[in-house]
């Protein structure tokens, strides 16, 4: 068998080699290798796959085709660099102006309408200020007013209590000669004069018709009371009050299980007390209930008025306490 060889002896030069050859079969089968011409000694390859390390040679010799075009530009225009950094300058400098005018104009609109918005905080903040010192004027004036007021308010009250009891007192001088009936049956005919008498005789105290200056019924401070409406005399002075007065006491005292009532001055029908009594001015009477109410309820042995005066006692060795007020009434 014939050995093929790689590359042609030295001796057999290319100019030989015929410009066309028609490939055909190998006897062996499997083998790819193309005879050229009549020579059994050289034979061709098909195109294959480059290899790795001919892939890097290409890339290192465009490399090196890239830095020479790149000498040689620079060779043949030296100025080419210069221009360029030039033209970069250029370029910087335009984008940079526009840049800083396009920031410029940005911020001069937020700006101004940030000053606006300043100036309108600034007037509402003066406004408001202005408002506030106005209020706070008008406030220490008020303030001034109302300590004013209040010690007026004060000064008023001090009258309107001096004014009270005086006035009370007058009114209570003004009923020091009168008595006050309570419980007597009211009567479309009766005659009240004939029925102060029958009470005189009654508690064995002397009573003449010239001795009553004035007898009359006054309105129920209570419309809805079933209670018969009170009867006010007025004797000629203090002194025959008084001496009625304590002949009901002295009467009631003895006749303790028969206290003077209606079946004693004549009325028939449902026995019921009599209650004769010193006729007191609308505070005090007020005095006088809270007084007994608030005497009852702690325990208060007596409580009875005198002249016009509220006087409780706690027991028969306690001293009498007068009640001024509803105040002092509450404080037994």
């Amino acid at each position: 068998m014939t050995r093929v060889q790689r590359s042609p002896p030295t001796n057999v030069k290319q100019n030989s080699m015929p410009k066309s050859t028609e490939p055909s079969p190998s006897t062996s089968g499997g083998n790819n290798n193309i005879n050229i011409g009549d020579d059994k000694n050289v034979s061709v390859r098909n195109t294959k796959r480059p290899r790795l390390s001919e892939s890097s040679d290409d890339c290192d010799k465009q490399n090196e085709v890239l830095d020479e075009l790149t000498d040689h530009t620079l060779m043949t225009h030296p100025n080419l660099v210069e221009l360029i950094s030039k033209l970069r300058e250029d370029i910087e400098s335009v984008v940079t102006i526009q840049i800083q005018s396009s920031l410029k104009l940005y911020f001069e609109n937020q700006l101004s309408e940030l000053t606006k918005v300043v100036h309108g905080l600034k007037d509402s903040i003066q406004f408001m200020s202005n408002d506030f010192d106005d209020m706070k004027i008008e406030l220490a004036k008020n303030k001034d007013l109302v300590s004013q007021l209040q010690k007026e308010n004060e000064d008023l009250k001090t009258n309107v209590a001096d004014l009270s009891v005086r006035l009370n007192i007058m009114e209570q001088q003004s009923r020091q000669d009168n008595i006050e009936l309570n419980g007597i049956p009211e009567n479309q005919a009766e005659n009240l004069i004939t029925t102060v008498i029958q009470l005189g005789k009654t508690i064995s105290c002397d009573i003449q018709a010239g001795d009553i200056t004035s007898v009359t019924r006054v309105k129920k401070l209570d419309s809805q009371s079933s209670r018969p409406r009170s009867i006010i005399v007025k004797l000629k002075n203090s002194r025959k009050r008084d001496e009625v007065l304590a002949s009901v006491t002295k009467f009631n005292r003895t006749n303790s299980a028969d206290k003077l009532n209606t079946r004693h001055l004549g009325y028939a029908g449902t026995k019921s007390p009599v209650f004769v009594s010193e006729h007191l001015s609308p505070l005090n009477k007020s005095i006088h209930a809270q007084a007994r109410k608030v005497a009852r309820e702690k325990g208060y042995k007596y409580v009875w008025v005198r002249d016009g005066r509220v006087l409780v006692r706690k027991d028969d060795g306690a001293r009498a306490v007068h009640i001024k007020s509803l105040q002092s009434a509450n404080m037994l």
